[in-house]
């Protein structure tokens, strides 16, 4: 299954529909929603990484033309032709961005440590008014 079957579009589809595609299987894939798990919603986030970008898009377009081309039958030339060897190196690093998470409300929201850092002081310090809060407007009501 290619990421185009993945999101359910078009190898033709507009970016504007591509986007549309892609909001509409990630709501479905959420693994909080219903028949959602988290396989599929790498799946889906695989498929938007790819083809959101379009150098990406373009690159996996090549490739899929490049493996159809591959798998059509060919004529046997009359003399076996030595095959050829390639240099491939085994370390390369991926390079792709991480991919993206979404909060409760299924926005994307950025999967860096020091964001996830700061929205976890956001909370504890809005509990820790609320407190500050709720005591003076205790000590304020219980004063002589």
């Amino acid at each position: 299954m290619n990421h185009y079957d993945v999101l359910g579009v078009r190898a033709d589809t507009t970016a504007a529909a591509l986007r549309a595609a892609y909001r509409q299987r990630a709501r479905a894939a959420h693994p909080d929603r219903p028949g959602g798990s988290a396989a599929s919603m790498r799946a889906v986030n695989e498929a938007w990484h790819t083809l959101s970008d379009p150098a990406r898009r373009a690159a996996y377009d090549q490739s899929l033309r490049d493996a159809a081309a591959a798998s059509a039958p060919r004529a046997q030339p009359a003399t076996a032709a030595r095959p050829r060897t390639h240099a491939t190196d085994s370390s390369s690093v991926d390079d792709r961005a991480p991919i993206p998470e979404f909060d409760d409300a299924g926005r994307v929201f950025a999967a860096s440590p020091r964001l996830r850092l700061l929205k976890t002081l956001t909370v504890a310090g809005s509990a820790l008014l609320m407190l500050l809060a709720l005591a003076y407007a205790w000590a304020f009501y219980h004063s002589p």
